[in-house]
């Protein structure tokens, strides 16, 4: 069995969840819609949700490092990575709802996305990266979801 067939199996296939976001400005609200495909078995969802979080993301390929803590002379190349979280919040979008198998659901909301962030910024060695999830929450299995998908926040 594939580990695809392996998820499938835990998960039931429940369900494939895809998200969009309009245009996101910080200080309003932007709207979200949550397209849901439910497999072969209905599926009872305690409640459906969006996550957004934003992170500062740092990349320098080429850093210069003394070769040994102190030393006057010599270094090295390294290649430094960091990423923060420094922004997280979760959207209740719609409450408990039995979803029927072999449906197609939409559902539609606004969230607010923050003032006091940094809005989408990509330079030469850091980034400010926005992204949103969906998914619902069900008691028996791994919450189907849509998986983090970049947004641009302006």
């Amino acid at each position: 069995m594939s580990i695809l067939g392996a998820l499938r199996k835990v998960t039931g296939g429940a369900a494939e969840v895809e998200i969009t976001v309009a245009e996101a400005k910080r200080g309003t609200k932007a709207k979200v819609t949550v397209d849901v495909q439910i497999g072969s078995a209905a599926v009872k969802a305690k409640r459906i949700y969006v996550n957004l979080r934003a992170s500062e993301v740092i990349d320098l390929p080429r850093y210069s490092a003394p070769s040994q803590p102190g030393a006057q002379a010599g270094s090295s190349i390294i290649h430094v990575q960091s990423n923060e979280q420094v922004f997280t919040q979760e959207f209740a979008i719609a409450e408990a709802k039995e979803l029927a198998a072999g449906s197609t659901q939409q559902f539609t909301a606004e969230i607010d996305i923050p003032a006091n962030q940094l809005p989408t910024l990509t330079g030469k060695n850091v980034r400010i990266q926005w992204q949103a999830s969906a998914g619902l929450d069900v008691a028996w299995s791994t919450d189907p979801s849509s998986g983090w998908k970049d947004i641009t926040v302006t």
